[in-house]
């Protein structure tokens, strides 16, 4: 008698290196692989993707985890089925698309509360400037001769 939990349970070539064949259906751009690559590599098991570190590399990596992200996460990580590889690999370029888009908004809160804390004590400067000058008008004015 077969175990229905079996039957449930495609088979996939996964986890077994170079001997693993990435199926057709999953070749293409990884763009998870691409946004987040060495985060990316480490939770894929592709350590090749520590590369993005390398000084002059990091871009060349990018684009080469990119192009190969599908075929490398396949190999080395074994996955129970090619849907549940998907949808995990859409997690990851979901993520990396929003780091991305929220970047920018970041920069321009961190530039705005910087202009702000620079308004505020450029103010106190000019104040304390101020009185310095009158305090040296008070001190240089010479008193009218009878």
């Amino acid at each position: 008698m077969l175990d229905s939990n079996l039957l449930d349970k495609p088979e996939t070539t996964s986890g077994r290196g170079t001997a693993s064949v990435l199926p057709q259906e999953l070749q293409g751009w990884n763009w998870g692989a691409f946004t987040m690559n060495w985060i990316w590599g480490i939770g894929n098991n592709t350590w090749l993707a520590l590369l993005c570190f390398v000084p002059m590399l990091g871009m060349v990596m990018a684009v080469v985890l990119g192009v190969k992200g599908n075929e490398w996460a396949w190999q080395n990580k074994t996955w129970p089925s090619i849907a549940e590889f998907r949808r995990v690999q859409r997690i990851w370029a979901i993520v990396g698309f929003s780091i991305i888009g929220a970047s920018p908004l970041t920069g321009v809160a961190m530039l705005s509360g910087l202009a702000y804390m620079m308004r505020d004590n450029m103010s106190e400067m000019q104040q304390e400037m101020q009185q310095e000058m009158q305090q040296q008008q008070k001190d240089t004015t010479v008193p009218a001769k009878e």
